[in-house]
């Protein structure tokens, strides 16, 4: 076997990523991140002004993780490709998908907990610190998955 074979299957399999929609969706994923919890951050007036301030925030987060595991989980995205190039990453991949709809379905839960009746800032901004772990982690995580499928680093984006 041709030494260079190996790099140059890892090098036309890269190349079938959508390397700049990658960085772009971690990019929105860390913006909006960030913005949440910068309006977490902000002192709490009256629970009506602070629902106000960061129900808008929640709710850029969630349609950014949305759009990234349709994306990401789509027959022809990433985690697809991942598993077809490097099939011993599967079992990660797996873990992936799962982080997707465990955190997708902790927006779901800290989005009624704000549109409720008597909503509790200190409990909804620690649900929502929670998520804001978990997707940096699932981040990273997805970021270490495709170095090890492609050698090829996305960057803290």
């Amino acid at each position: 076997m041709d030494d260079n074979a190996v790099p140059q299957q890892l090098d036309d399999a890269a190349q079938q990523l959508d390397l700049a929609a990658i960085r772009a969706r971690r990019a929105n994923l860390r913006r909006t991140g960030a913005r949440l919890t910068e309006v977490l951050a902000l002192p709490q007036g009256g629970v009506a002004d602070w629902v106000v301030a960061v129900s808008p925030a929640a709710q850029a987060l969630a349609e950014a993780w949305q759009t990234h595991a349709a994306v990401t989980e789509a027959p022809d995205g990433v985690l697809v490709q991942i598993v077809d190039d490097a099939p011993r990453l599967a079992r990660q991949v797996g873990r992936l998908r799962a982080e997707h709809a465990q955190i997708e379905a902790l927006l779901r839960l800290a989005a009624e907990h704000l549109a409720g009746v008597d909503p509790a800032p200190a409990g909804i901004s620690a649900e929502l610190g929670e998520v804001l772990d978990r997707i940096a982690r699932h981040r990273r995580t997805g970021g270490e998955l495709i170095y090890q499928a492609y050698q090829i680093d996305i960057g803290g984006e």
